[in-house]
């Protein structure tokens, strides 16, 4: 069963505070502890390379597989805006236009400012 300790024992692991700068009624609880952490093991831990080259292989593999990039792009959420409109003009159906925008695309000569200035020639 683990145990929060008091924030001043936790000063005292860290190295903030000493023993004898504790309350009287925290002490205990100090030396306790310090008791438990001065028998923890605290001898570097090196792992083997061989483990060290699987982990890695591991990562490479799965950071490098098209089919897990394209399953999380597909599964990541994203903002949709829609935005209909009704475009008035030659865009429209026909019985619903009430005016040409441009006088090229109502049959007279051609002006510079149509967009569909190339799309027709006019005799």
């Amino acid at each position: 069963m683990t145990t929060g300790y008091h924030p001043l024992v936790k000063r005292l692991l860290d190295g903030e505070l000493s023993l004898a700068e504790l309350p009287p009624e925290l002490r205990a609880e100090g030396e306790e502890a310090l008791r438990l952490v001065g028998a923890a093991d605290r001898a570097p831990v090196a792992l083997s390379s061989a483990l060290e080259e699987r982990v890695m292989a591991a990562v490479r593999r799965h950071a490098a597989s098209p089919g897990i990039r394209a399953w999380r792009w597909l599964n990541t959420p994203r903002d949709v805006e829609l935005r209909l409109r009704y475009a008035r003009g030659r865009c429209g159906p026909a019985p619903l236009r009430r005016q040409r925008p441009w006088p090229c695309c109502s049959g007279a000569p051609r002006q510079s400012r149509c967009p569909r200035a190339g799309a027709r020639r006019h005799a």
